[in-house]
């Protein structure tokens, strides 16, 4: 045999055992991956850990996601049964108006007239007759027309026929004297009466004004 030759050693069956090298470089690869496989088992379980904590944050906002539609739902509703309340409100509001007479505020009729002034030097004179001096009191049913303080010359009226609306009216409720303005007549089953309302009022007087209680009507007023 020439010197530095090298002969295969011979397999079992009397051959050449040629895959020899390539079962050590698989056991090799091998050895290598299970190893790979051991470093990297930390990481993977921390990965899954990660996974399992974002998949239990996800559950808790899906779950609190759905508790606000929920109460989205449940406001939606209640606004809806708001705004059906509101309209019924209005609606309500709006008939009560409609049955109101008209109180498109109406000036008063003259009474004294520009020849009934007597102007001095030191006096005033106004020719009329009866005539009551009153002072309005702090209810501010008037305003602004007529404030506490104010002197009102009050006329007396000798019938139902001499009122008119418009007229600043003085009247007996319950001992109370009243000043407000007629924004309504009429008649019923008892005679005569007047709707009356103070200017700065929403709604005209809860009663009828009957002839009988009515005391004087405003001629004239004094600031």
């Amino acid at each position: 045999m020439p010197v530095g030759s090298f002969k295969y050693p011979a397999s079992r069956s009397g051959g050449v055992d040629r895959h020899h090298p390539i079962i050590i470089l698989l056991v090799i690869l091998l050895a290598i991956t299970l190893l790979g496989v051991a470093r990297t088992s930390p990481r993977v379980a921390e990965l899954e850990r990660g996974i399992a904590e974002e998949q239990r944050i996800g559950a808790e906002l899906f779950n609190q996601n759905q508790d606000l539609i929920a109460a989205n739902l449940q406001m939606r509703e209640r606004l809806i049964g708001l705004a059906e309340n509101l309209t019924q409100v209005a609606s309500d509001a709006q008939a009560c108006l409609d049955r109101l007479p008209n109180t498109t505020r109406i000036a008063p009729r003259n009474r004294i007239g520009f020849q009934d002034l007597n102007v001095g030097a030191t006096a005033v004179v106004i020719r009329a007759a009866d005539v009551t001096p009153g002072l309005i009191g702090p209810t501010g049913s008037m305003r602004p027309l007529l404030d506490e303080g104010v002197v009102v010359l009050e006329l007396p009226v000798a019938e139902p026929t001499d009122l008119f609306p418009g007229d600043i009216v003085i009247y007996e409720l319950n001992t109370t004297r009243v000043i407000h303005r007629i924004v309504g007549l009429g008649y019923d089953s008892d005679g005569w009466y007047a709707i009356a309302k103070g200017d700065n009022n929403l709604l005209p007087d809860p009663e009828k004004v009957r002839f009988a209680q009515v005391r004087g009507v405003v001629g004239g007023i004094i600031y």
